[in-house]
């Protein structure tokens, strides 16, 4: 027995009822019972959960792309529960994005680093030039509208029937009334603000209308004839109408119809008879099938199984919202036969993010800009990779064997997006994008070598140490043995 509040005696029922008994805040299946849920403190323990998966060991041994692998696989998935049932504050949902976010770019530890992309862009999704990692605050709205699915197609579950009882919303079969001004479960009133934006694709499929409220359900895309025609559903005779109390059908055979018999308890005058002409005109194009035949169901707009999901949701609540970069190419970045690091790397190079001598300059340090490779013109993203007459002779040698296609362009963005193979086998297109990210991956290493090291190598060792990594990850993956990657490349003409 859990008392809520100052209960006298305590002892005394936890006896009559002969179990034990424990004051609030407590807690059943890991959620907090009586505990304020918008406090910050109740979050504590999934923070710290949150903190403890990042051991110092894990930013010691890995690169950015295995962080954020990490951020995306682990810590993504680690206040799922909670946001299952509850909404997070506005500042526990800061905390768990300033850990992800110092996380990827810092690592654990106690040194910061700044970090290179906006987080917003980070946020984006891969194919807008993100990374797709999860925006928390919708992550947890599309969490909590999977509650509002069950309560309009679960109808014989107890949980349901006891929501229902407490809130519910007129005649409606469908939703629920939403709970303000401190009326009701907090729990419960968290989740039906969601309404709103659970109703831009979900869609009841009236069918013969039966439990389907004319004026107050979502039986037409997005809204209900109340909020679309809120004058004309003001002077309605019966605002509480079902579907089939105003539908009529007439004629027989294939030529019959369905006519609206609607009444209006008030004259209506200017605008509200202009309202009302563009309300029957709506109602007349209705398709006359979708709302005669068949039992009523709720449908969801964005699967083709109209069943809800959360990622449909959670992309609905994202879309538009993070801006990345107009026809990134994502498909030629993110390569499954390439490891994470290089992939990782090649996505902030395709940004124009990575730090080379001008970017330094850009973040205030004052030290000369000249690129170490040719020693004669200013160091940029484009200068090193696509310009530089070190990074040409790979090139080179690149194009001499696998022909012309594989060539930069003026512009590291552009080289991406137009590296494809002459040969049409789909084979040595995937060999060719490994290519491309070990090149780069290469020229840069090269860089470092030189300005941290004091070392150096020819071009043409920096390109073979790039098809021997080719090889090496193709091998890795498991679908190839070595004498098959140097079959393919013969064709390529690597002899």
């Amino acid at each position: 027995m859990i008392t809520v509040g100052d209960v006298a005696i305590p002892e005394f029922f936890a006896a009559t009822f002969g179990c034990n008994w424990s004051n609030e805040p407590s807690k059943y299946l890991g959620f907090p019972l009586g505990a304020k849920v918008n406090a910050i403190s109740t979050w504590d323990p999934i923070i710290n959960k949150f903190e403890q998966r990042l051991d110092g060991w894990k930013s010691r041994f890995l690169s950015f792309g295995g962080r954020l692998v990490l951020n995306k696989s682990t810590l993504s998935g680690q206040p799922i529960y909670f946001f299952s049932l509850l909404r997070a504050p506005i500042g526990v949902l800061n905390r768990f994005e300033a850990i992800q976010r110092r996380f990827l770019w810092s690592g654990a530890g106690d040194n910061h680093k700044t970090p290179l992309i906006k987080w917003e862009i980070c946020k984006a999704s891969i194919e807008n030039g993100g990374l797709g990692i999860r925006d928390m605050a919708c992550f947890n709205k599309a969490m909590l509208s999977k509650w509002l699915w069950k309560y309009a197609t679960e109808r014989e579950s107890w949980w349901r029937q006891l929501i229902e009882f407490k809130y519910k919303a007129s005649n409606s079969q469908w939703q629920s009334k939403q709970c303000r001004n401190g009326f009701g479960s907090s729990v419960w009133a968290n989740i039906s603000k969601e309404y709103g934006e659970f109703w831009k694709v979900a869609v009841i499929d009236p069918g013969g209308g039966a439990g389907v409220s004319f004026w107050n359900d979502c039986w037409l895309p997005q809204t209900t004839l109340a909020h679309s025609f809120p004058r004309v559903a003001a002077a309605a005779a019966n605002p509480e109408a079902l579907l089939p109390d105003v539908i009529s059908r007439s004629g027989e055979g294939p030529n019959w119809n369905i006519e609206w018999n609607i009444d209006f308890s008030l004259v209506l005058r200017g605008g509200a008879e202009r309202e009302r002409e563009s309300f029957f005109t709506l109602l007349n194009s209705i398709d006359k099938h979708r709302i005669v035949c068949g039992p009523s169901r709720l449908a969801w707009c964005s699967n083709p199984d109209s069943s809800f999901s959360v990622r449909s949701m959670y992309r609905l609540l994202t879309d538009g919202r993070f801006h990345g970069v107009p026809n990134f190419p994502s498909e030629s970045v993110w390569r499954k036969s390439i490891p994470s690091k290089i992939n990782a790397f090649m996505w902030m190079v395709a940004h124009k993010r990575i730090l080379t001598m001008d970017k330094i300059q850009q973040r205030g340090c004052s030290i000369a800009n000249r690129c170490c490779m040719c020693c004669r013109d200013e160091e940029s993203v484009d200068h090193l990779f696509t310009r530089c007459e070190f990074g040409l002779e790979i090139w080179t040698e690149v194009r001499r064997m696998c022909g012309d296609s594989f060539a930069p362009q003026e512009q590291i963005l552009d080289t991406i997006k137009c590296w494809k193979s002459d040969v049409p086998d789909t084979t040595t297109d995937w060999i060719g994008f490994c290519i491309l990210h070990a090149v780069c991956w290469q020229i840069w290493l090269e860089r470092n070598r030189r300005v941290f090291q004091d070392a150096s190598r020819s071009a043409k060792e920096v390109f073979w140490i790039a098809i021997r990594s080719t090889a090496d990850w193709l091998v890795a993956k498991g679908k190839i043995s070595r004498i098959q990657v140097m079959e393919w490349l013969r064709p390529l003409r690597l002899n």
